[in-house]
């Protein structure tokens, strides 16, 4: 078991929501009144007569996403000052925006937002119907919603779409796992008008490499190099691992070993291959490259490994590992995970009584962007590069994993019949951001693989 870093508390400033809130129907709620899930919704509507009333001149008020303040005769509210912020408005005096997403964006989650607050026994997931839905089994929470379809489908210049959904309270309770079900094309962003509660688990990792099938990719994220009887097939995303040469002639073919794919962490190369025709080298593929930003802006996702090199005796150039996939969740209001969120990379493939192909190498980590004014973490954050597959020259590469951001390399060769290891997959990243930036510490692996930020409007 790979082991992680001592746990501590990562906590902003923390934010105490109005005393009152409005439903979705805009009715306002008194809190000795309201439902557990009325009492944690952002407002935003109009505010209660008295607040706007008897407010002090020049004071400051947060009426849902707007920023509104006092008069100069402290008589009622100033249109002419009135700010929509561009997610939400916090702590009566200012405003905060959300990564990735525009104020448009954002505006299109007014009167539309769902909770997902699903028991324990249920079973969620992240679906690719004719549009991005999470699927919800009995319900999402709220005893009747079975489905929750993204709100938008927003195009990054240079990175996956974003489905964006909207949820009026995010609460997933500890035994429970959001998963994705299909090979998703998509990065996931979730905008919280209330509270982020997980408890239980989110896992968007990429899928190992088979014996009959490439590893299939994290939402939004490069699926590992397939398994085929050619020189070299790489993995898929922005900065995927290279597929492993194939060496020698037809009677006695060697396979390197596939590079792992890189984020923020570099794949490793893929060790080389030896045969036994005249001592042939099948080189491994080329560590692969760190890509995108720490900020995760745009929100990208891991690469895929490569494919080892074909050996002798048909489809033998094993398969890559896949991409650990992308989430942001943007809470208005506060954001706690004491459970875990995984993104990690696949492993890659090799099959130890075959014929000489190279090991596949193995997917990086994920990203993971986190942002609430107040964000306290005591769970876990888990964005490991996936293991290279061993060749016959020996073990493949590990992954970024612990204090270790980058993939190793696999396994060269030290004598002739022998085919070389995958590479390991490089580190993801993790972002996280609160109105004060919060000290990183924490159960985050690997840990040089997290960043902090502060909000802005």
């Amino acid at each position: 078991m790979r082991g992680l870093p001592l746990l501590c508390l990562l906590a902003a400033c923390q934010f105490n929501p109005d005393t009152q809130a409005t439903r979705e129907d805009g009715a306002v709620v008194d809190p000795a009144d309201a439902s557990p899930f009325d009492a944690r919704i952002f407002p935003d509507s109009a505010p209660p007569p008295d607040a706007v009333a008897n407010c002090v001149a020049g004071t400051r008020q947060c009426v849902g996403r707007v920023l509104e303040t006092c008069n100069a005769t402290g008589t009622g509210l100033d249109p002419s000052l009135a700010q929509t912020c561009s997610f939400a408005c916090v702590d009566d005096d200012h405003c905060i925006g959300a990564s990735n997403v525009s104020a448009e964006t954002v505006a299109m989650c007014d009167g539309q937002s769902l909770p997902l607050a699903p028991g324990a026994t249920a079973t969620i997931h992240f679906v690719n119907q004719a549009s991005p839905e999470i699927s919800c089994a009995p319900d999402c929470g709220d005893g009747t919603t079975t489905t929750i379809p993204a709100q938008a489908r927003v195009s990054q210049s240079d990175g996956p779409d974003l489905a964006v959904f909207c949820l009026s309270l995010l609460e997933l309770p500890a035994g429970l796992t959001l998963s994705a079900e299909d090979n998703l094309e998509w990065t996931v962003v979730l905008l919280v008008k209330g509270e982020a509660v997980i408890n239980g688990s989110i896992d968007l990792s990429g899928g190992d490499g088979q014996s009959n099938a490439r590893g299939i990719a994290g939402p939004g994220g490069g699926e590992g190099g397939p398994l085929h009887n050619d020189n070299s097939r790489p993995g898929e995303g922005a900065c995927p691992g290279e597929g492993g040469v194939r060496g020698g002639d037809s009677g006695a073919r060697i396979g390197g070993g596939g590079g792992g794919g890189g984020f923020g962490g570099v794949g490793g190369a893929g060790g080389e291959g030896q045969s036994t025709n005249n001592g042939d080298i099948g080189s491994g593929g080329a560590t692969s490259a760190v890509c995108g930003q720490v900020t995760l802006i745009p929100l990208i996702a891991g690469s895929g490994g490569g494919s080892g090199g074909d050996g002798t005796g048909g489809m033998i150039g094993w398969a890559g590992g896949g991409g650990g996939g992308s989430i942001q969740i943007s809470a208005a209001t506060s954001l706690q995970l004491g459970g875990s969120i995984l993104s990690r990379g696949g492993q890659g493939f090799y099959d130890s009584g075959g014929p000489l192909g190279g090991g596949g190498g193995g997917g990086s980590g994920g990203g993971v962007l986190l942002e609430a004014p107040s964000l306290t973490i005591a769970g876990s954050l888990v964005v490991d590069g996936g293991d290279g597959a061993e060749g016959s020259a020996g073990a493949g590469g590990a992954g970024g994993t612990g204090t270790t951001f980058a993939g190793q390399a696999g396994a060269n060769q030290d004598g002739s019949g022998e085919s070389g290891a995958g590479g390991g997959g490089g580190g993801g990243r993790v972002r996280l951001n609160a109105t004060v930036a919060p000290t990183l510490c924490g159960q985050v692996s690997p840990t040089t693989a997290c960043t902090s930020g502060v909000l802005s409007p």
